[in-house]
């Protein structure tokens, strides 16, 4: 399960998004996830994004019969078998699944936000020349994106993060009507939710 941030502290874990970083629980079934969610959910004193608020869980036994689910139609489309199975599933259980998109929005360009906080954790690896001890040295490999985010424009930064504002603001809106959306593991809905 992926949470809303601010639902799981983040204390003693490496950070590498601060504002985009969650912890969640991965489990077997709905019920063990929400008996984890509910032991590590809410404020530790230590993680100051962290935010009390209500989890409500009922087992819905076999049968989710009722619920409304959005499903990013065109990222299940041509992908898996299981991601294809995962709908079946749910079908069979009662849900009403409702096919949504994705707002149409600028995510790669909202990826600088990730680049900069990431540049900002490891910080001290790069300024003290340690990042060239790390194995994976190519273009695209973590010690080159730390290095590379120092060159990150501040105006660049803030017009990423007045689009990211937008975007959950728009996501609020696409979730009227909705108990929960879901999509495959990766691709666009993995920058939507950060």
């Amino acid at each position: 399960m992926r949470p809303t941030f601010g639902r799981v502290s983040k204390y003693g874990a490496m950070a590498l998004s601060w504002s985009m970083d969650k912890l969640g629980p991965i489990t077997r079934s709905a019920e063990d996830c929400a008996i984890v969610f509910n032991a590590i959910k809410g404020a530790d004193g230590k993680d100051m994004s962290v935010i009390e608020a209500p989890f409500n869980y009922t087992s819905p036994g076999n049968t989710l019969k009722g619920m409304k689910i959005g499903y990013i139609k065109s990222a299940f489309a041509g992908k898996s078998l299981n991601d294809s199975l995962s709908l079946v599933k749910l079908k069979e259980l009662g849900v009403d699944l409702i096919p949504i998109e994705l707002p149409k929005m600028p995510y790669g360009d909202m990826l600088i936000i990730l680049s900069a906080e990431a540049g900002a954790a490891f910080s001290d690896l790069t300024l003290s020349n340690r990042d060239d001890l790390l194995v994976k040295q190519g273009k695209s490999a973590w010690p080159n994106l730390f290095r590379s985010a120092r060159f990150i424009p501040a105006v660049e930064y803030i017009q990423a993060n007045r689009a990211r504002t937008m975007l959950m603001e728009k996501l609020q809106q696409l979730m009227k009507g909705l108990d929960a959306y879901i999509a495959p593991s990766f691709g666009e809905n993995l920058l939507a939710t950060n």
